[in-house]
């Protein structure tokens, strides 16, 4: 079975290796977006506040994702 090791030069290197520990993550924000955008789309004519909230929840996510630490 193939392995793959990266390594880091911290704390040069924090930047780098706080975004690869949280790739799992950053992963699942962008399908929830892609799922998002897709009811976005699917009910365009649907209530104007709903797609607000669409947007809201987007950027909760991605402010929670960038905000959040690591340690």
């Amino acid at each position: 079975m193939p392995k793959a090791i990266l390594e880091f030069t911290l704390p040069e290197d924090l930047d780098a290796f706080k975004v690869a520990q949280r790739g799992v993550d950053y992963y699942c924000i962008i399908l929830e977006v892609q799922r998002l955008l897709r009811d976005f789309r699917k009910y365009e004519n649907s209530d104007p506040k709903k797609y607000k909230d669409y947007f809201e929840s987007i950027q909760r996510a991605v402010n929670e994702a960038q905000t959040e630490d690591i340690s």
